[in-house]
């Protein structure tokens, strides 16, 4: 695949996963990472798709690894912190809502997420 195309080949892949087509979404990511193996974008959008298709183990490993890549990416962060939370890791799920905050204190769904951990945990 040419690399003028990957943007492409991600936004349709976006796309499809906003749609809800998911093998269609999980085929342009993976086309984008054979291309470019350390795409951030790709990188996570994949996890968070693997996650949505249960397979959990993977997911957390891919959304680290984007926040590695790009580590000013307080998307990246909030998205780990919810597959986090919702594996029953809450200190950990914490820490990445705190850092998505510190990245970007307005990141309204972040506050509103960190206190719903609050309020499960009765902090």
């Amino acid at each position: 695949m040419r690399t003028d195309n990957l943007g492409e080949t991600l936004q349709r892949a976006n796309l499809a996963h906003q749609r809800g087509d998911l093998d269609a979404a999980e085929q342009g990511y993976r086309a984008v990472l054979a291309a470019l193996p350390d795409q951030p974008d790709a990188v996570h959008f994949l996890g968070l798709l693997l996650h949505q298709r249960g397979w959990s183990d993977e997911a957390p490993r891919l959304l680290q690894r984007s926040i590695e890549l790009d580590p000013g990416n307080p998307l990246y962060r909030h998205n780990l912190a919810g597959v986090l939370k919702e594996r029953g890791q809450g200190a950990a799920a914490e820490r990445h809502y705190r850092d998505a905050l510190a990245l970007k204190p307005d990141y309204l769904d972040a506050h509103l997420q960190l206190g719903l951990l609050y309020a499960a945990r009765r902090d």
